[in-house]
């Protein structure tokens, strides 16, 4: 009888030293991969902040690249603006804002939302007031986009007696 307990003390002995060195293998990798985590973090420009513009210690590292927030500014300014001119109520400014970014999306994917749609579909979210004056600064900006236009080309330049020279 003394032996069944000795031998079954052996075995639990033994099985009891094999899961306590399993266990200090599990806490040391768990130990090593905390300390990396925190060294790595330490030497590394992105761990400590975190921002719309990016992560970063003091400096802008922009998650998504600086295009893509500058096309979501753009995006909210245009919403905005559609906002304050056509008085827009907060059920349409989220329906306008998903249809400027469903068609920012079609021109980044290479195909162009026609105009025609879009207008379209402006006029389902817009009541006809609204939707005048839409038209309205619609064709105001193309106008001023004309305008300008003009205005960026360049004159030639006045002659130079040092044309020849550099020709």
């Amino acid at each position: 009888m003394a032996e069944k307990i000795f031998s079954s003390t052996k075995r639990f002995n033994k099985k009891t030293v094999s899961s306590l060195r399993t266990e200090n293998k599990m806490k040391k990798l768990i130990f090593a991969l905390v300390f990396f985590v925190f060294v790595s973090d330490a030497y590394s420009q992105a761990g400590v902040g975190v921002s719309s513009g990016g992560v970063g210690m003091g400096m802008r590292i922009p998650i998504n690249g600086h295009k893509n927030m500058q096309h979501s500014n753009r995006l909210e300014n245009q919403v905005q603006e559609l906002k304050h001119d056509l008085d827009l109520n907060d059920d349409q400014v989220m329906k306008v804002r998903s249809l400027l970014i469903e068609r920012d999306r079609m021109r980044q994917s290479g195909n162009k939302m026609p105009s025609q749609d879009f207008d379209k579909r402006m006029q389902l979210i817009l009541t006809s007031d609204q939707y005048a004056t839409y038209n309205k600064l619609k064709q105001e900006n193309h106008q001023q986009k004309k305008e300008s236009k003009k205005e960026t080309k360049k004159a030639p330049l006045p002659q130079s007696e040092w044309d020849d020279v550099y020709r």
